[in-house]
């Protein structure tokens, strides 16, 4: 074999062997890296599996009523539509699992009235369960407008319509609460009304005798007698608890009517309820804005509690003055919309965050004359004019509405906040 071929044969072996060591080491360079993938793969999934957070979305609107020219503006052919009146905010309260809100009315089935006496047709209840409402409130001082039997009909037709209610059951064999579950989590929900003063020893809602036949059908309590109270709704909770519930939220019509402060009463009582336990207090009754806070008890816990949303719709305002004071009936206008994130994590259910919402009632006219009475988020009315085709004569009443919810909630404010 000459010289040449030597070289030539030496070269293509060597070249051979540097192809084969480059491609064992290619191949060695994939399988590690196909390795490591793998291994972060795995990593990323049992993190997950640790880290992976369920949230839960809650949301509480102020008190509900009908007045007369809410029934005159909502009259059809064929009945009633309260639809309208929620076209602008349905999707602020949209995609919660729970919504929740006070119902100040009764549903006698005819003969239907506003104040002082309100009693409504049963399609408002249609138009809220569309908005989506789901937990109705009827602890309040409405609930006894239309009597016993208008009592009884109301949680018959609510239960017909498939909604969940709090502060009121059918008979006594019922819990006085109720317990609410979602993704596996279940939330304990109960409301009570304040008594007025007794009449011959027996108790009144409003200045009605309760009638004995739906008497223990109502969550009620006794400013004078708030020691009962506490241990009503400290047995009520710990029967919440025997059922699961991991989560307590108390609905309660109290304070001052047109107070836009809370008072020393609802302090106290908030306070007692924090410390057995209670997480979120959701207040009704003064028709006007009033403060919230959070409130950490003696064991580090800490509860959230709004003394009072205003209204959520109603024909209370300016331009149906009740008392000579302007300012407390400009407030009867505006309302807050709160919704509460809550996040689940190994078992655990805790607030996360919450975003108060300020709300105004825009009263349109019709054609006829007659009104349709619609809630408008305020900060989106503002930044977009033309998008509820409210009159630019109207836009100051609505930054009224802004700068009167901001002062009155100030420090804590509207907007999202973390719930620290």
């Amino acid at each position: 074999m000459d010289k040449v071929k030597s070289v030539k044969i030496v070269t293509i072996l060597v070249l051979v062997g540097i192809a084969s060591v480059l491609l064992f080491v290619n191949v060695g360079k994939k399988d590690v890296a196909e390795f490591k993938s793998a291994q972060e793969s795995n990593v990323d999934e049992t993190e997950n599996k640790v880290e992976v957070k369920e949230t839960i979305k809650i949301t509480s609107l102020g008190n509900i009523l009908f007045h007369e020219k809410q029934l005159l503006g909502a009259k059809t052919r064929d009945g009633y539509d309260f639809n309208p009146s929620f076209d602008y905010i349905k999707d602020t309260i949209s995609g919660s699992d729970i919504t929740i809100g006070t119902l100040e009315t009764t549903l006698g089935g005819d003969d239907f009235s506003g104040y002082p006496t309100f009693n409504s047709p049963d399609e408002v209840l249609s138009s809220l369960k569309n908005v989506g409402v789901n937990v109705i409130n009827y602890a309040d001082n409405h609930i006894l407008d239309d009597g016993a039997n208008g009592f009884l009909r109301t949680l018959s037709v609510t239960k017909n319509n498939n909604i969940d209610m709090i502060g009121v059951r059918s008979n006594t064999n019922e819990k006085g609460y109720l317990v609410k579950e979602v993704s596996g989590q279940k939330f304990g929900v109960i409301a009570y009304t304040y008594e007025t003063e007794k009449e011959n020893g027996q108790r009144t809602i409003n200045s009605i005798t309760i009638p004995k036949q739906i008497y223990g059908l109502i969550n009620t309590f006794n400013y004078d007698e708030l020691d009962a109270f506490y241990s009503s709704i400290a047995s009520n909770i710990e029967e919440m608890k025997k059922d699961g519930v991991s989560f307590i939220i108390v609905d309660l019509h109290w304070g001052d009517e047109y107070s836009i402060r809370e008072n020393t009463t609802q302090e106290s009582m908030a306070k007692k309820l924090s410390e057995l336990g209670v997480d979120i207090i959701l207040g009704s009754h003064p028709h006007v804005i009033e403060p919230y806070s959070i409130i950490t008890n003696s064991k580090g816990k800490k509860t959230f509690v709004v003394y009072s949303q205003g209204n959520f719709i109603s024909n209370q305002c300016a331009d149906e003055r009740v008392t000579q004071d302007e300012n407390v009936n400009s407030d009867m206008e505006d309302g807050t919309i709160i919704k509460f994130t809550l996040c689940v994590s190994d078992g655990d259910v805790r607030l996360k965050e919450y975003n108060v919402i300020p709300t105004w009632v825009y009263r349109e006219p019709k054609s006829d004359g007659l009104l349709i009475h619609r809630v408008i988020p305020v900060s989106e009315a503002l930044n977009d004019r033309g998008k509820f085709n409210i009159p630019d004569s109207d836009y100051n009443r609505i930054q009224h509405a802004l700068n009167n919810t901001e002062k009155i909630l100030a420090p804590n404010g509207i907007g999202p906040h973390e719930f620290a």
